[in-house]
């Protein structure tokens, strides 16, 4: 049995190596040894009988899967998974196996449309963030034309700035009524994936759990993608929207632009009102 060592401690270089793993998984007679620094991220792997997962770091791995190097040797030219697929000498399939995890984790309760995930944890990173006033702008809008919005992140996000931007933008549309906007914080990944398999629509910046809305082939609409997770999907535009630019030229109306045209698509017919159009200003659509 091959054994195969990831080294990175970050949600999304982590399901970046999925594919590449399953795929190796799936081409070894007897399966394959696992250890993922990320231990966390091992329970998305968890039902794969072809998938051994260790719990010490093996002395001599057959591969090593640093994301470092993977990083930046491919990132400019090809794309993080490709790199991957390289360190496990494999090249990419025409379909990507799905994530493969145990169904036991739920959180019931919770009615909702719309996914949002508006943290990141590249501090280093400012173009993976977004500005607090835009999303209060771009929640208030939904909440007001009855949306539910469903808004996670890790333990460490619940108390941060953005997360009390969310509960401002529906109180100050409906007062004291906080039905509108929920928030899920430090939940499981198998939980959190049941979650995204349950939402219409996810909005994201490019962080980990993104490349789980991905995997998931959740629709889903990403502010400055600077890795695009495409390869988790065969026809990424089916599902796959993004706005590509730097975080200060992502205006609000460009958001609301998106959603005026993806809300119907996968919501329903409600669908807030086209500020970008009212105002005056034009925009291409970017996402298809």
């Amino acid at each position: 049995m091959k054994t195969i060592s990831h080294l990175s401690g970050l949600l999304g270089d982590s399901v970046c190596a999925f594919p590449a793993i399953q795929t190796k998984a799936a081409e070894e007679k007897d399966g394959i040894a696992l250890w993922m620094e990320n231990k966390a991220v091992q329970e998305l792997l968890s039902a794969n009988p072809k998938i051994k997962l260790l719990t010490e770091r093996p002395e001599k791995p057959d591969y090593v899967m640093e994301a470092g190097p993977v990083f930046n040797r491919f990132v400019y030219t090809h794309h993080m998974r490709q790199g991957y697929f390289s360190c496990l000498n494999l090249t990419i399939p025409t379909e990507v196996p799905p994530i493969e995890y145990q169904k036991k984790e739920k959180i019931a309760g919770i009615d909702f449309d719309i996914l949002i995930s508006p943290f990141s944890r590249s501090d280093h990173n400012h173009n993976k963030k977004w500005y607090d006033d835009r999303w209060y702008a771009v929640v208030r809008r939904l909440t007001e034309e009855g949306y539910r919005v469903l808004v996670v992140g890790g333990q460490e996000d619940a108390n941060t700035d953005t997360a009390q931007v969310f509960l401002q933008a529906v109180h100050d549309t409906q007062g004291e009524d906080e039905t509108q906007v929920k928030g899920v914080y430090g939940s499981k990944l198998g939980a959190l994936m049941d979650l995204i398999e349950r939402a219409k629509l996810c909005i994201t910046l490019d962080n980990g759990i993104s490349h789980l809305v991905s995997a998931a082939k959740t629709p889903h609409l990403l502010l400055y993608p600077g890795c695009l997770p495409y390869p988790w999907v065969s026809n990424p535009n089916d599902v796959a929207h993004h706005i590509h630019d730097q975080p200060i030229n992502i205006t609000v109306d460009r958001v609301l632009y998106e959603l005026n045209h993806l809300l119907p698509k996968y919501v329903g017919e409600k669908q807030p009102h086209d500020v970008a159009l009212s105002s005056g200003e034009t925009h291409e659509r970017e996402s298809t």
